[in-house]
This record gives structure tokens, C-alpha cells and sequence, in this order.
């Protein structure tokens, strides 16, 4: 019987990695899923499966609300629509609206609840949800007696040591919860300079890919690279 297993993209920059790793997984026992809470963010992300952490845009149910209840012909949902309503946006790089936003909304985590043999957090530590809502992702599979690991990367050295601090900070509290966690330094990827930033992304990504297919393959889980 094949082994299912799921890949979750938490934040910004997990996003990015999964985005990659759902472009070159080629398993389909492999499903991969992308969790933020800016909505702007989240609807360019490539991965299919994609779990808003904020209110649900209400814009189409209201002009369907317009037009069926309140008579209100096209023409003037043609001049509403100028009008966008706010999107859920992301907490800012602020630690603590990401862990409340994160623990408001653990209801929307029940798909993790499903057959899955294992589940691989990736996330990027040093901004805002990623590094917030991790832990509590994680402690909440802890709840539910899912097996997972966590795979985080930390900042580049010319971000700043705040973001550096808080990744360090985010990890401590990720490892408190579940010691099986990967850290992967960006800085490794920035010894070349003439490389691009597109470039040094996309090998930060497909590392971190190698990561979860080593990791897949350790546990015992069959993968198929060709």
C-alpha cells in the first residue's frame, strides 16, 4: 500500500519553496499545500491546494447578494466592482498577530487530520507568519498525533540581525515542539556574487526540495525522480 504524504508551505517563503517543489514533484502520493495569511500573496502561489489564515474575501458573495436579493442590475456591479473590498493582508512581520491569527484560525488545519503518513512543515524563519505560525502548526499536529518535520530556512546576513534574532528565537521554540527539524543557511548560497537573486532563490528552493525527497526517502517513502 503506497505511503501518503503531504507538503506544507507556510509564510512568504515557504510558499516559494513549495511552489517550486509542486513544479517537480512528479508522485502522485505526494500532494503539496501552500498556508499564508496575506491573500495578495497566496493567490499568485502556483500550488493548487491553498489555505487562507484571515477572513475570507466576502466580494463576490456580496455582489451575488446585490444581484439576486436586491435587484441591482449589471451595470451598476460594472461600477461596483472599482470598489474592491479589503483583502486579508499579512501580519506585517509582527510575531504576535501571526501566532494569534495562526491560533484564531487553527480550524481550517483539519485537512491535516486525513490519512496522511506524514506531513513536512517548510517555512522561511525571520519575518512575520512563517516564523509565527510554524510552532504553532506544529504543536497542534503534536495535538493530533501526527508524525511530521519541519524544514526552515534562516535570513541572509543582509537583512539585518533583528530578522536573524527572530528566526533564531523561531527555531528554538520549532525545536522545543519537535526536535526533527532542518535548517538550511541562505547565506551558503550568496558566496558567489556575480549570481542573481532569482538564481540564489531557486537554488535555496531546490535545495530545500533535495531536503524533503532525502527526507521522504529516509522514512521510507518511495519517490520517483524520473
Amino acid at each position: 500500500m503506497s505511503k501518503k504524504l503531504i507538503i506544507v508551505g507556510i509564510g512568504g517563503g515557504g510558499q516559494n519553496i513549495v511552489d517550486y517543489v509542486s513544479k517537480h514533484n512528479t508522485n502522485p502520493n505526494i500532494e503539496t499545500f501552500i498556508i499564508n495569511s496575506d491573500e495578495q500573496v497566496l493567490e499568485n502561489a502556483k500550488t493548487k491546494n491553498k489555505i487562507l489564515i484571515g477572513p475570507e474575501t466576502i466580494y463576490t458573495k456580496f455582489l451575488l447578494f446585490l444581484t439576486n436579493k436586491l435587484g441591482i442590475n449589471y451595470q451598476t456591479l460594472k461600477y461596483l466592482k472599482k470598489f474592491q473590498i479589503k483583502k486579508s493582508l499579512g501580519c506585517g512581520g509582527n510575531i504576535e498577530e501571526g501566532e494569534i491569527r495562526m491560533k484564531k484560525y487553527l480550524h481550517k488545519l483539519k485537512f491535516m487530520q486525513n490519512k496522511f503518513d506524514l506531513i513536512i512543515l517548510v517555512s522561511c524563519f525571520g519575518g512575520g507568519f512563517g516564523t509565527s505560525a510554524t510552532p504553532v502548526i506544529a504543536n497542534y499536529l503534536n495535538e493530533i498525533n501526527k508524525g511530521f518535520i519541519s524544514i526552515t530556512t534562516t535570513p541572509f546576513y543582509f537583512e539585518g540581525q533583528k530578522r536573524f534574532d527572530v528566526a533564531i528565537e523561531g527555531i528554538k521554540k520549532l525545536k522545543n515542539i519537535n526536535k526533527n527539524c532542518i535548517v538550511i543557511d541562505n547565506n551558503n548560497f550568496i558566496k558567489d556574487s556575480n549570481l542573481s537573486m532569482k538564481t540564489i532563490l531557486d537554488g535555496i528552493s531546490k535545495i530545500a526540495m533535495e531536503n524533503i525527497f532525502d527526507v521522504i526517502k529516509d522514512k521510507g517513502y518511495y519517490y520517483d525522480e524520473n
